[in-house]
Formats: structure tokens, sequence, C-alpha cells
């Protein structure tokens, strides 16, 4: 038996740095049985969980190994863990990505370091050291990792409780110093205190720390981390995360709250003015070379560069990260953003690729050397690898005719894996939890369990659409047999089994008494089902008669899976057991003891004699069946512990929820409540040889798909020829118009190369003169040149000459000077000589100032010479200053013709130039002249126009002098006629008088007809109410009928049931009447008495069974349909008294409101009659209302009166006719005037 811990990939049981590669070689002398292939899902809550070793190897965390991925050849190769290893919590890798750091949490957590060779073939990372504090940390797990820049030290930041930072020396494996990051005393029950630690890449002695209103600075001397300056000011926040700027010494800082906070040599300056601020949180930072990138919740991608303004980073591209899905209804739609976690980018220079990990348990990449950031509609994020699950997975199954897995989970999606591509043949996500989910042999139909029913899906193509569905709640076991003409569903203790190709149930499987876990088909014919349930019993079921063959029950346990071959079953309960049954009488023959974990799912491969089994520590382990067997034969082994393990190989973080085995035994996938799905291949030495197995291409289509398809390509290919026969058309009209344009284009050019021709020829000419002009003038500059030279070179001479006379006059006023002082100075030798024999005191004064005097005569003396060389070298100085000075004039008035020359050569050029310009501004002014005299003649006819305007302005302007004396005449004429009117303004006020005193009256009436309106709406409105109240005595009488008819149908019910009870009666009779044992038959009808007499018995009291079977169907059909008789009666005379009701309201109301708009009609006519009155008043002419005033007003009073009249009788009209409706009349008739 090989050792667990000898397997590779077997998480601890690997050697140290053990890579296990994905072709399944083994890494030891140990017969290995399966091999890690290829794992599906990463683990996301693992800090900076994703990185590029180079531009095509990326690593992350997936189980309990680190996965190693070639992007370019998609292949993989997995790192394994130490045996302690509980679960990977953080990751680093150094800036020359040689060394790569994992965190690993237990009892003593520790970190591995792992050297990283390119060039190392399938070995290329090596377990170099492993770094474990001696004592205890105070916490089992570190949160977070960074390397110093030159990869000697790494800072690693311990978890809760404590929260020790720990300094490490990489080379000699050695912990520095550990220090806790939390003032002693303080006391924190958040498990996310802290977030990040690194190392500063300028100084490696300085760490910072930062979390959950902690940012503090810590520097490593003399042996200790103590304290540093700096940090933040202010209140404290959540600091997520933070980025070291090695250029600038700066320090980029975010939040929870969308801040990116400036950090600059320690200390705090300011929040970016172009940080997002907007409330979601930025989780990750990254520097590349131009700036750095920032990413958070919602998927958000900043990128951000320098600028030399004072914003210090200008924001360049935000992108969202987000996966597109199919919903339930075949609808493309995004998935709930998830919040980016982790960021890589492929090492410098080329930093092509920007990885990225988010909380939904996804990879992707982003190329920033290649990626068009201004289109917004552009998918610039790929999936690294494939697409994962992003919840636990539930649900697992293997296609027989092609090579597909088909996987569901809690992330409410079905993915569909082609195993021998590694890729996502289809992935469809739903609005509700998927609890199970199996695929048809063939890999054209899907079953799939949800909580409200169970679905019978086809695959068309890309797309998984429902067939059929089936109301069986919370199937949470769903299995196609093994040649898909059945399929099995558990619905709490019941098996449903139906026939695929018509979705008929054709029987149940009853005998659990707690919840089904497990099903399997037993092979090869399909014939008999196993299963075990929570009631710790395990069954056998025929699919012939649909009856219990075998079971055995231990109710002390609960059992978990269930897998079985020809002569055994293996089933496994949550004991920690694994037990051994018999399939001819289902008698246990053995128990094997697990004792560290408890198995979750079985698989068996009947012809290599293994078991594989998923246990709930995240474990896979192969069992040897054929040495339980062989253990069943010896009754003296059996008696013996007897340990069928042949190897655990350690796979997923959580549970291992399902397992599946393919149909040739020769691969195995495994799916855990991480996430994860891992392939493995079956690589048994005693494995049989492999089948020459071909898969099935064929899929299903939709009919309709099809047609429309068909259409399409019809279309398109009617399209085709049409744009080929335009195009052929277009085709020939455009050579035919490019000939014609050659041929144009051809005289043209003629015609232009003939007058270039001219134009050059005259163009040599004119060069020919004026080269004939510059050579003459050339001559005559160098003749200039050479006399001027000459005469230079005669006044350096003479000046020359003049300087060097000077010279010798100041040298013999220099000679004579000396000799002069000579002469003195012997002079006074011989005085003073002559004194000193006289007195020697005297001699000694004397001597003293002459010593004086002498010297003071050298100073002169030296003086004089300095004066003199001084002398000599001004003059000598302004010699050659002057003759520099000749030199540079020479040179400039050399250079200065030069340049003459050359400019003479340039304005050369520019006149042939401006010569050209010339003759095309002549052009261009010969048609400007055109169009000038065009514009002219345009004018012209303008002005002719404008002066025939002024004459007839000027003839208006007479007519309207005329008009307006005629105009003044007549206001004269109506300033008298006021005057006059002005008169009668007393006999008009008193008319007005009159007339109000008229109107009065009427005023009084048209309110009395307002109120009596108002009370017609009034009475409008209550036959609305009542309306109202009819509406709702219908929807009661509705309701009732609603509950009637419900009622019905439970009557229904119970007639049905009783039925059931009597079929069930009539058949247990039967099977009495078949027996032919007397003894036997008595005992058979005392059981079936018991049974039907029995309190305990579910089946209906005596009592009611005789009532029931005392009712005929004719008797339930009869009082059916008297009650339906009675309800349709009764809802047909509602109906009838409220289309009455309806339309008397209907008529009644129409009245109403005519009679008010007759109403409102004669008010506005008595309106407007007023309003003619007065308008009347004023326009009346003086001497026909002098004549006929009170005539007038006399006849307007017998036409008011009238109208009152005739409105009062419309009144007492309308009264009559509400007394005749029995209404009563609430205002009294007014007297008539």
């Amino acid at each position: 038996m090989t050792s667990p811990l000898s397997v590779q990939g077997a998480g601890a049981g690997a050697a140290p740095g053990a890579l296990v590669a994905a072709n399944g070689q083994q890494s030891s002398d140990q017969v290995q049985m399966i091999s890690r292939r290829f794992v599906f899902g990463v683990r996301q809550d693992v800090k900076d969980g994703l990185h590029y070793m180079d531009d095509s190897t990326c690593v992350w965390a997936a189980g309990k190994s680190i996965v190693v991925y070639n992007t370019q050849l998609g292949t993989q190769k997995f790192v394994a863990c130490t045996e302690s290893c509980e679960a990977i919590t953080a990751m680093a890798v150094s800036s020359n990505r040689r060394n790569l750091a994992v965190a690993e949490s237990g009892e003593s957590p520790c970190i591995c370091i792992y050297a990283y060779d390119p060039q190392g073939g399938s070995t290329k990372f090596r377990r170099k050291r492993v770094l474990q504090v001696p004592g205890d940390i105070g916490s089992r797990e570190y949160v977070s990792l960074c390397f110093s820049l030159d990869g000697r030290y790494l800072v690693s930041q311990g978890g809760f409780p404590d929260w020790s930072v720990v300094y490490w020396n990489v080379e000699k494996s050695k912990a520095l110093v550990t220090t806790s990051v939390v003032d002693k005393g303080a006391s924190s029950q958040d498990r996310r205190l802290i977030s990040q630690c690194s190392i500063s890449p300028k100084d490696q002695n300085l760490v910072c720390v930062s979390g959950n209103g902690i940012f503090k600075f810590f520097r490593f001397s003399e042996g200790q981390l103590k304290p540093a300056p700096g940090g933040m000011k202010g209140d404290p926040m959540n600091y997520l995360a933070h980025l070291w700027l090695p250029p600038e010494d700066r320090m980029i800082v975010s939040t929870d709250n969308g801040d990116l906070l400036l950090i600059e040599n320690g200390e705090y300056k300011y929040p970016l003015p172009l940080s997002p601020s907007d409330g979601l949180s930025i989780d990750a930072l990254i520097a590349h070379s131009k700036g750095f990138v920032c990413g958070g919740d919602m998927g958000l991608v900043t990128i951000f560069e320098r600028s030399e303004d004072k914003e210090l980073y200008r924001k360049m591209r935000t992108l969202k990260v987000e996966a597109e899905r199919r919903d339930a209804d075949g609808l493309a739609s995004n998935e709930e953003s998830a919040k980016v976690l982790a960021f890589s980018l492929t090492p410098p220079p080329s930093e092509e690729y920007l990885g990225l990990l988010t909380s939904n348990k996804q990879l992707y990449t982003l190329n920033l050397s290649n990626a068009d950031f201004t289109k917004a509609d552009e998918r610039v994020c790929e999936a690294v690898c494939q697409p994962f699950h992003a919840g636990p997975v539930t649900g697992l199954d293997v296609c027989i005719r092609k090579p597909l897995i088909a996987t569901c989970g809690k992330d409410r999606k079905i993915m569909l894996w082609n195993y021998q591509t590694n890729a996502v043949e289809c992935a469809k996500t739903f609005a509700t939890e998927i609890l199970s989910v199996a695929i048809h042999p063939s890999g054209l139909h899907l079953l799939v369990g949800f909580p409200d029913k169970l679905r019978f899906m086809n695959l068309y193509g890309d797309d998984i659409r429902e067939f059929k569905n089936f109301g069986i709640r919370s199937c949470s076991e769903c299995r196609f047999s093994n040649g898909g003409q059945y399929f099995a569903a558990m619905h709490s203790t019941i098996i449903h089994v139906y026939f695929t190709y018509t979705c008929e149930l054709i029987g149940h499987l009853r005998g659990h008494n707690g919840k089904v876990k497990n099903i399997q088909f037993v092979a090869p014919d399909d014939t008999r089902l196993v299963s075990v349930g929570n009631d710790g019993a395990v069954h056998e079921f025929s699919l012939t008669d649909f009856h219990k063959v075998n079971d055995h029950v231990i109710k002390a346990i609960t059992y978990n899976a269930v897998a079985a071959d020809a002569n055994t079953i293996w089933a496994a309960g949550n004991d920690r057991k694994l037990r051994q049954f018999e399939r001819a009488h289902l008698q246990q023959q053995m128990e094997y003891d697990m004792s560290n974990a408890a198995l979750q799912c079985l698989a068996i491969s009947s012809r290599m004699k293994l078991l594989i089994g998923g246990c709930e520590d995240g474990s896979v382990r192969v069992f040897n069946t054929f040495m339980g067997e062989k253990a069943v034969q010896d009754k003296d082994a059996a008696k013996e512990r007897l340990d069928i393990t042949i190897e655990n190989h350690t796979a997923h973080t959580g549970a291992v929820t399902r397992i599946a085995l393919t149909f040739d035994e020769s691969l195995i996938a495994t799916v855990g409540d991480d996430g994860v799905m891992t392939l493995w291949d079956v690589v048994a030495p005693h494995r049989p040889p492999k089948k020459d197995f071909e898969f099935t291409h064929e899929i299903l289509i939709d009919k309709r798909d099809l047609e429309d398809r068909t259409k399409a390509i019809l279309d398109l290919q009617a399209q085709v020829q049409e744009l080929k026969q335009r195009m052929e058309h277009q085709q020939i009209k455009r050579e035919r118009k490019h000939e014609e344009q050659m041929s144009k284009l051809e005289v043209e050019f003629k015609e232009e190369k003939a007058r270039q021709m001219s134009q050059l020829d005259k163009l040599l000419a004119d060069k020919n003169e004026q080269a004939i002009k510059f050579t003459e003038h050339r001559s005559e500059m160098e003749d200039r040149h050479r006399l001027d030279l000459t005469k230079i070179d005669q006044d350096y001479s003479a000046k020359i000459l003049a300087l060097k006379e000077q010279e010798t006059k100041l040298k013999s006023a220099i000679d004579e000077q000396r000799s002069d002082f000579e002469t003195e100075m012997r002079a006074r030798q011989d005085a003073a000589g002559d004194a000193a024999m006289r007195e020697s005191d005297e001699h000694r004064r004397q001597l003293r100032a002459l010593d004086d005097n002498y010297s003071g005569l050298l100073d002169k003396k030296g003086s004089e010479e300095e004066r003199a060389s001084e002398l000599q070298k001004l003059i000598e100085s302004e010699t050659d200053v002057e003759i520099i000075g000749l030199k540079e004039n020479y040179e400039k008035r050399r250079k200065e013709q030069e340049e003459e020359m050359a400019a003479l050569q340039a304005t050369n050029s520019s006149q042939l130039s401006k010569e050209n310009l010339s003759k095309a501004d002549l052009d261009a002014k010969k048609a400007d002249i055109a169009e000038k005299l065009k514009q002219q003649a345009s004018l012209d006819m303008q002005i002719e126009g404008f002066k025939r305007d002024i004459d007839a302005l000027n003839n208006e302007l007479k007519e309207r002098s005329e008009t307006i004396l005629d105009k003044d005449k007549r206001i004269y004429d109506l300033k008298k006629k006021n005057q006059e009117l002005e008169k009668f303004k007393f006999v008009l006020d008193y008319k007005i008088r009159e007339l109000k005193s008229q109107i009065d009256p009427r005023d009084e009436e048209i309110r009395q007809a307002r109120s009596k309106y108002g009370e017609m709406e009034g009475e409008a409105e209550r036959y609305l109410h009542n309306n109202e109240a009819l509406v709702l005595q219908i929807r009661g009488l509705k309701l009732k009928i609603d509950g009637q008819v419900k009622e019905l149908e439970n009557l229904g019910g119970k007639l049905q049931t009783a039925d059931e009870f009597q079929s069930r009666l009539w058949t247990e009779l039967s099977d009495l009447h078949d027996e032919k044992n007397p003894r036997r038959l008595k005992d058979m009808v005392k059981v079936l008495y018991t049974k039907h007499t029995s309190t305990t018995t579910t089946v209906a009291p005596p009592g009611a069974t005789k009532t029931l079977g005392s009712r005929t169907p004719e008797d339930a059909q009869r009082e059916y349909n008297r009650e339906r008789d009675y309800l349709e009666r009764t809802v047909s005379g509602l109906k009838r008294k409220l289309v009455k009701d309806s339309e008397t309201n209907r008529s009644d109301r129409t009245r109403i409101i005519g009679e008010n708009v007759v109403l409102i009609k004669e008010i506005n006519e008595l309106r407007r009659e007023v309003k003619t009155l007065n308008a009347s008043r004023k326009n009346l002419d003086v001497t026909a209302l002098a004549a006929s005033a009170e005539q007038e007003s006399k006849r307007e009073l017998d036409i008011q009166r009238a109208e009152m009249v005739r409105l009062r009788g419309r009144i007492e009209q309308l009264e009559r006719q509400l007394h005749a409706v029995g209404r009563p009349v609430s205002i009294a008739t007014p007297a008539l005037v």
C-alpha cells in the first residue's frame, strides 16, 4: 500500500518543491494510480493571488496547490503545499521574478520560498526554503507578504488576533524581528484589521503597514522594528491598499470610499485631484513604468499616468471588467460586476499584459500595448485559461458519446467543459439556484434540478433550452441510466423514474424514511438502481416491477454516497466509515475506518478494481476494491483491520461535493465547495489498453432556427449575387470613366508639357543672363575685396611701426630714469660716508634714515619697474587686441561677402519662384477680374432696381403726405363731435343706471340656475356611487363562484383518493385470490385485515371508506351539475339587473347633462347680450341716441322680461320632470316681475 505522503501531487505527500506535471510523471519510485491533469478554478481570497513570472507564465492558487499556467501552450503544472497546510493565504514575487513566496495557514503558519527557473523544463519551480517562526506569532495565518527590492529580505503580516509583523532574512531563513502592529492593550475583533504590508524600494529597512484605521511606518534598526515618523493626519479611514512609486519617493494609498491619497517622504499631502472618490472601494494598486493602475468595487479599473502639471497624475482611462452571459430566456446580459482584488504585470520592460483577480473567482488579462481604450464598447479584457464557477459546485456528470463534462453551481450557472481541449463549450446562467445536473449519454439532453421544478433541456450548439418540466421540487439528485433510456430523480423520500424519449413517468421507488442522498443505476443492463439516504438505509430496486429487492438499514448514521458494480455495493456515511455490501442479499461484509474525514462522493472503476472517493477535507482517495473482495473470501483477513487505501491526493480546500468517471475509465473529474473542478488522468499500471472510441459530432438544432438560418443563407447568397452584379456593373462604368479621364489627362498633359517646356526655355535664358550678371558682380566684388585687403595690410603695418617706435621711446625713458637714480644713489652714499666720519650718532641716525629712504626707493624702483612692465604689457595687449580686431573685421567682412553671395544665390532662386508665383497670381487675378466684372454687372442691375424702388418710395411718400392731411382734417371733425357727445353724457349715465337696475334680477336668476345645476351634478355623482356598489356586489358573487369551484375540485380530489383506495384494495384481494396455500392465505388475510383496520395506517377509517364507497360518481356529477346551473342562473340574473341599472343611470345622466348644456348656452347668450348693450352705449350715434334712447330702453326691457318668462317656464318644466321621477325640488320658483 502506498502512503499518502509518497504520492505526487498529494499535498504534503510530495517532496519539498515537487512539481506535479500535467502529463502525470511521477516524482518518486512509488506506483501512482491517478495524476492531476488540469484545474479549472482559483482561490480568490489569497492576498496578491495572481502573478506573472514571465511573459508566458502566470501562477495562482487553486485548492492547496499553486497552478503554473503557460498562456501560449495552454498547459498546467502544479506545485504542492506542505503537509501541515490548511489553506494558502498570501503570495508575493520578487522584483526579478526569480523567487515566489507562498504563505500557508495552520497550527504553525509558514512561508515557502520557491525558486523559479524559466529554463527548468518540467520542473521550473523548486522549493528553496521554508520560513517559520520558532515560537508562536499569535495567529494561524499570514495575511500579506512583500519582498525587498533586492529579494534578500521579506516582510510578512500575521493575522488575527495579535497582528504581528515579521521581518525575515531570506538567504539565512531567519526571522530577524517580530513585533505587533496594534498597540498594547488594544483589542479588536475585526478579522480584516490589517490588509497589506510592504518594504520601501529605496530603503529596505523601512516597512509600511496599512489597514482599517491603521497606517504606520516601522524602521528596522539595531535588531528591532521601531515606529518611524510619518503617516496619516485627520480622522482614520479604512486603508485598503498602498503602493510605493520609487523614482519620486511617493506613495499612493487607497480607501474604501474611492479616495487616492498622496504620501511624500512619509508625510500625508493631499488626495489626488483625479481620484474617483465615488464611494466605491479601491482594493488593488500596481505600479507600471508610466504611472499606476487601481481597481476595486464594481469591477472598475482606472489607469493613471504621470504628468508634469500640478495634478501629478492624469486619468487615462476607466474600464469595467465584466463577462457576458446568457440568461434563462436566451438574451445576452451582464453578470453582476465583481470586485477587483489583485493585479499582476508581465515583467518590464514590456509590461504588455495586466492580470486581474476578481472576487467572483475569475481571472482576466488586459493587453495594455494593443488595446484600443478609445472605444467604449470594445471588450478589452479576456479570461485567463477559461471562465470558472463563481461559487460552490453542486452538480457534475460526464457524457459518453461526447467528451463533455456538465457542472452546475450555486452561482446559478451551467457549464459544459470539453476535457480533450480543456475549454468551455457552453455556459448559461439562470435566474434561480441549480441543485443538480445530469447529461444524457448522447450529449444532446440535460436534466437540471431547480428548487421549484425539474427541467428536461436540450443542447442546441452553444445554447441550452427547456423542453419539458416536471413538478419535482428541490431535486438535489438526478441521473440518466447508463444506456440513456431512463432517468431518475429524487423527491424527498421517493425516487421517480421516467422514460427518457417520451418523458413519461413509469414508476415510483419507495422505501426510504429519510431524504434520498445518492442514487446510481447498476451497469450494464440498467435493470437495478441503488440508493442511500439520511435514514441510514441502502436500498436496491428493480426497474422491471419497481419493487424493492434488498435493503440494509443502520439508523444511527446518514449515508452520503453509494457505488455499485456487478457483485458489490460500497456505501460511505457521516460516521467516517466505508462499508462493503454483498449485492445478492445486501449484507454488510466489511467496514473500513476513514478516521480523519468522511467520504462525500464515490465513483467505481469495475475493470481496474478501483474505488475513488471525495472527502470532506478536500482530499481525493483511491481504494483497492480487489483487496476488499479478497478479504471477504479470506475469513482470517476479514477479522483483522484492513486498509484498502492506495493513495491520498489533496485537491480542494472545501469538501469534495461530486466525483465522476468517464466511460472508458481514463479520466476522473472532481468538484468541490471551493468552486474548483479538477481533472485527473488514471495512470494505474494495471489499467487495460485504451479502447479506440470515436466521439460523435452531432448536435441538436431547432427546426425554426434551421429554417431561419437557411433563409438567412439564401438571403445572403442573393445579396452576394446582387452585389457581384452591381460591382461588375460599377467596374465597367469605372473603367469607361477611367478611360475617358485618361484620354483627357493625356491631352492636358501634352498641353501642359508644351507650356512647361516653353517656360523652362524662358527660365534657362533668364538663368544664363543672371549667371552672366552674377559672374560680373563677383569679379567686381573680388577686385574690391583685394583692394580693401591691401589697404588693411598697409594700415596694419603702419600701426605696427608706430607702436614699435613708441616702445623704443619708452625703453630709452626707462634707461634714463634708471641712470639718474643710480647717480643720485652714489651722491647720497658719499655724503652719508662723510657725515658718518664726523659723528657716529648722526651717522647712525642718517644711516637709518638712508636705510629707510633706500627701502622706499627700492619700493619705488619696484613700483616703477612694475609700472613699466605693466605699461609694456598694456601696449603689447593693445597692439594684440587691435591686430585681433583687424583680423576679426577682415574675417567678418569676408563672411559677410560670402553670405551676400549666398543671399544673391538664394535671391536668384527666390526670383525664379517668385516669377512662377507671379504667373500663378496673374492667372488668379485674371480670373478674379472676370469674376469682378460679373459682380459689377450684377451690381449695376441691382442699382437700376434700387433706383426704381426709390422712385416708387417717393411716390408713396407723396401719397402718405396727402393721407396725413386728410387724417388731420378728420381728427378736427372728430374733436368737434366729441364735444357734442360730452353734452349727452348725463343722459347716457341715467340710462346706464336704469339698465343696471334691470340686470340685477337677471343675475339672481342666473345664480339660481347654477345652484340647480350643482344639485343635478350631485345627483349624477350619487348614480355613480350606486353603480360602483353594484360592481362590488358582482365581484363578491364572482368570488363566491370561485370558492364553490374550488370546493368542487376538493370533492373531486376526495373522490379520486377513494378510487385509488378501492383500486389498491382490489389489487391486494387479487393477490389473495392467486394464493393456493390455505394457511398462507389465512396469514395474508390477517395481515390485510390488520393493515386496513389498524389505527396507525394512513388509509381513511372504515366508516369513511363505507361512505365513500356508497356515493357513486353519477351522484357527484348530478350534484355538480345542479350547483353549476344554480350559479349560472344567479350570474345571468345579476348581469341583467346590472345592464338595466346601467341603462337607467346612463339615460338619466345623459338627460341631465343635456339640460345643463341648454342652461349654460342660455346663460352665455344673456352675457353676450349684456356685453352688446355695454358696447352699443359707446358706439351710439349722438343724433340717433338723443331721439330714440328712451324707446330703445323700453324695447330692451320688454325683450328681457319675455326672456325671463321663458326661462321660468323652462324651470317649471324641469321641476315637473323631477317630481315625475320622485326627486325633491330644493329651490322655490321665483315670482314673476
